[in-house]
């Protein structure tokens, strides 16, 4: 994580637990381990939410996923995301950012005891800079 400039420990420290957990089977398509629903693509996230109450659980889970999600796929796979973009016209690395951004900007004053999806209070790193890419 040094290599990449990212010297907070909090952060390396979850930036790891991410990587573990989204290595998981299919877990990084899920909000949690034991839902049903599964997420392919950010704006199934973003759609889901509209009209969510934003103080219930699954529209935390949903903001935090958003944001992890975000962080891994343009932090792991920014070739994968500029390839989809060439070929299919997908969505940059700034759109990456700005969802990721919207996922862990929302209040975590509404994280359930048993929840620990709250992002460290230092930002992530830019996209593409994490050094398992």
């Amino acid at each position: 994580m040094r290599a990449a400039g990212v010297d907070d420990r909090e952060l390396a420290d979850y930036l790891a637990a991410l990587l573990l957990e989204f290595g998981d089977h299919d877990r990084h398509v899920r909000i949690r381990r034991t839902d049903d629903e599964t997420y392919h693509y950010l704006v199934d996230m973003v759609e889901d939410l509209t009209g969510l109450d934003d103080a219930g659980e699954r529209a935390f889970l949903l903001r935090a996923h958003l944001g992890n999600y975000s962080l891994w796929l343009a932090g792991l796979f920014p070739d994968y995301i500029a390839a989809r973009r060439s070929r299919k016209g997908g969505p940059d690395l700034p759109y990456y950012d700005e969802l990721g951004r919207q996922g862990f900007g929302s209040p975590r004053s509404t994280a359930s005891p048993n929840t620990s999806a709250s992002p460290p209070s230092t930002a992530p790193p830019p996209s593409g800079s994490l050094p398992c890419a």
